[in-house]
């Protein structure tokens, strides 16, 4: 069995992170589609299936099928969508608990990372060439 698991960015036309994954989320109205932490990410998902035969190409064509929704549901959202590993545009101030998803895991988790740390923030230094 397999599948894919796309996790893509909502970003202005600064291509800054845009906080809109919940208007997102009604605009898809699909169940192969998931909040992330963040409100300005989402995660595309696709039915698993053997990997055997065409898989590979029905799984390209779903994604393409998807993709092409989520770009219409972002641009209703005011918004782009935008698949890259580190946006480039992220700064300091795009990460705070404002930006975080309204849901209570993600709520629960932040309460025991910063637990965990005694209230001290997470630090990441990503530099790259």
């Amino acid at each position: 069995m397999g599948g894919f698991e796309l996790e893509a960015w909502l970003v202005d036309d600064d291509f800054a992170p845009a906080l809109r994954n919940q208007r997102f989320m009604q605009a898809m109205d699909d169940p192969q589609v998931a909040l992330e932490l963040a409100r300005f990410n989402v995660e595309f998902n696709n039915r698993p299936r053997p990997l055997s035969g065409h898989a590979l190409r029905d799984m390209a064509r779903e994604l393409e099928v998807i993709w092409a929704r989520g770009v219409k549901a972002a641009t209703a959202c005011g918004a782009r969508l935008l698949s890259i590993g580190i946006l480039p545009t992220l700064q300091a101030r795009h990460l705070g608990i404002d930006a975080l998803t309204p849901m209570n895991r993600y709520y629960a988790l932040n309460e025991q990372v910063m637990r965990l740390r005694q209230q001290r923030p997470l630090r990441l230094d990503i530099r790259g060439h």
